[in-house]
């Protein structure tokens, strides 16, 4: 993950970790020692660890991809012609894409979708493997139950928060 230019304030476009652990295509704002800052090109900034930066194209020859399908915002597994940039999803479908439609991560390398989540609601505890159900789960809001995830590698957590 060194093949990135050392340049300060270069606009270099590169694949950067992001929470969950997939790699996103980025342009790079600023360098420090060890620390990238990048700005994701759906508008995100972030303060990343060198090596979690890759450039374009070692991100394409090494990584397994997901496709922003139609760019509705859900990703979806297949493989990647990076010759001339069509996805070929598991499901059938097939779709030229850009480098923004992608995300990537390391061959057998897994994320957020083993991660569990611990739900407190009305007393009762529950255990969700969360994947794409976070994002369905995100916004709840009842009574005195409040609900808080981030998206990372390590367990969710979702606990009962008093609004007083």
């Amino acid at each position: 993950m060194d093949n990135i230019s050392q340049e300060k304030n270069t606009t270099q476009l590169v694949f950067a970790r992001w929470r969950g652990g997939y790699f996103y295509p980025a342009v790079i704002l600023d360098q420090f020692d060890n620390i990238v800052r990048v700005n994701y090109l759906d508008g995100h900034d972030g303060n990343v660890p060198r090596d979690h930066v890759m450039s374009i194209e070692d991100g394409l020859n090494s990584l397994e991809f997901q496709g922003d399908w139609k760019y509705f915002g859900w990703y979806y597994k297949g493989k990647l012609n990076k010759e001339n940039m069509t996805m070929y999803y598991n499901d059938g479908d097939v779709e030229l894409v850009e480098i923004k439609q992608l995300r990537g991560r390391p061959p057998g390398e897994s994320g957020a979708g083993n991660a569990i989540a611990r739900i407190v609601v009305a007393g009762v505890f529950v255990v969700v493997v969360a994947g794409a159900i976070y994002k369905a789960l995100k916004g709840i809001k009842s009574g005195n139950q409040s609900t808080l995830i981030e998206t990372s590698d390590k367990p969710l957590i979702i606990d009962q928060i008093d609004n007083e």
